[in-house]
């Protein structure tokens, strides 16, 4: 259905009722949208995971993903830090991302515990450069 013409939500709701458009709605939009129940428009993704979306604009939602704070000045400037969160965007998002390739990283070596030295070895490699990367914004 993603493809097809665009879908008239509200004729469907007005021919079968609000929760079928809802679900038809889902449906098509699940990569957009995670709880229809406390739908209230369009939502934002979360700048730092990408991976959930905040309700409301500018309403200092802390993501329950990546615990950014949703900061209107930060999405604007992600290179400014204060305001709802101590680090810039920038370093939180980098944060984030170094966080998720560690968790990888000790993924793999329980699996391959043969290589783990390599994969610690990886790990600081990441650390600091990612230090290094947080020094220079």
């Amino acid at each position: 259905m993603k493809n097809q013409e665009k879908i008239d939500y509200d004729k469907i709701a007005r021919e079968q009722g609000v929760e079928e458009s809802r679900r038809i709605w889902m449906e098509n939009n699940t990569d957009r949208m995670k709880k229809i129940d406390e739908w209230e428009g369009d939502p934002l993704i979360c700048p730092c995971c990408e991976k959930y979306y905040f309700k409301i604009e500018d309403n200092d939602e802390i993501c329950p993903v990546c615990e950014w704070q949703d900061d209107m000045i930060q999405r604007r400037d992600p290179e400014r830090t204060g305001g709802a969160n101590k680090l810039s965007l920038y370093q939180y998002k980098l944060k984030w991302e170094t966080q998720q390739v560690n968790q990888t990283l000790t993924q793999i070596s329980i699996k391959y515990p043969d290589i783990k030295e390599d994969l610690d070895k990886a790990k600081h490699i990441l650390s600091l450069l990612a230090l290094k990367e947080a020094a220079t914004n």
